[in-house]
């Protein structure tokens, strides 16, 4: 990494129930250079969503954060009034993409009438000569043809890539160079995947971007992260450069993860069967320590800090090999 955009430093996210107060997240250190695509993967439940929200201080209203550092830029953002936080952080440098395109453009208003109410929130003063070359610089920039015409439309006459496409226009048109994208490529076909994640590519290349990717598909994180973290239960059991934690995975949960990706090896085999992992436990332990069969008694009073194994690949794992 050239510099850092985002740290985390111990956050943790609790969250009030029915059976008292849950954590969520807990996360000891995670680091985002500058111009770097991050990948987080985890299964549904592992605390990817909350984390998102948390570092856009979007939370539900049942969370909260009640732990930890979260510094954007060199500036702790509990610092940081929440006038500030619309003002000048969500939206101006820091912006968030999500799943279902649909249920966040609203089917009533046209592109330009969406995207031009972004654009004059953060840019006063502009006329609407200027707020419609702005959309349409931005419309170009994420590779959508025709801007003119597609400004004119509602999100109901476009294609998914196209209604994504907005959404990554809508994100960055206030000047974001810091993008969260909450599994927003898991509604679309594997074609219109792939032309998301090349567009990604280019907006670093072109921005200097820097992105969150955040995913339940492994595979599709690998093909576009130069790093990857992978989440479990709220913490951050392993992460490291891509290539390392696919070829040479140290925790358990990384290499149960890696074996349900198909391969043609295993199309006709049938899917293991780990014992002890009924849901995520929640105390003091490692959330792993039932189904792990090199776990020890140390493993369910402690959750092991994140341990650098060689080459900044880490795990969070007191058997690691």
């Amino acid at each position: 990494m050239t510099g850092t955009v985002l740290s985390i430093e111990n956050l943790a996210c609790t969250a009030k129930t029915l059976w008292g107060k849950q954590t969520l997240l807990d996360i000891s250190r995670l680091e985002i250079g500058d111009g770097e695509i991050l990948g987080l993967v985890g299964e549904s439940g592992s605390g990817k969503s909350i984390l998102a929200q948390a570092l856009l201080r979007i939370l539900p209203g049942n969370v909260s954060k009640t732990a930890g550092k979260i510094i954007f830029r060199g500036v702790d953002m509990d610092t940081v009034s929440e006038r500030d936080m619309r003002r000048a952080y969500r939206g101006k440098q820091m912006a968030m993409i999500f799943q279902d395109p649909m249920a966040s453009l609203n089917p009533v208003f046209t592109v330009f009438q969406q995207i031009g109410a972004v654009i004059r929130e953060h840019y006063r003063g502009l006329s609407s000569s200027q707020v419609k070359e702005r959309a349409i610089e931005m419309l170009k920039l994420v590779k959508l043809s025709d801007p003119d015409i597609t400004l004119g439309k509602y999100p109901h006459e476009l294609s998914g890539g196209m209604r994504q496409r907005i959404l990554i226009a809508t994100a960055l048109c206030s000047g974001a160079k810091f993008l969260i994208s909450d599994e927003a490529t898991r509604s679309l076909d594997v074609t219109i995947q792939a032309g998301i994640l090349k567009l990604l590519e280019s907006l670093r290349t072109d921005l200097g971007l820097s992105t969150l990717f955040i995913s339940s598909n492994m595979a599709l994180a690998a093909s576009v992260s130069e790093r990857i973290g992978i989440l479990y239960g709220g913490n951050l059991v392993e992460i490291g450069r891509t290539e390392k934690v696919l070829s040479d995975p140290r925790h358990f949960y990384t290499k149960l993860f890696l074996s349900c990706l198909p391969t043609q090896e295993s199309k006709n085999k049938p899917m293991k069967v780990v014992k002890g992992l009924v849901a995520v436990k929640f105390g003091n332990g490692c959330k792993f320590a039932d189904a792990c069969p090199d776990a020890g008694p140390e493993c369910k009073k402690m959750v092991p800090a994140l341990i650098d194994v060689g080459d900044g690949h880490f795990v969070s794992c007191l058997r690691r090999s």
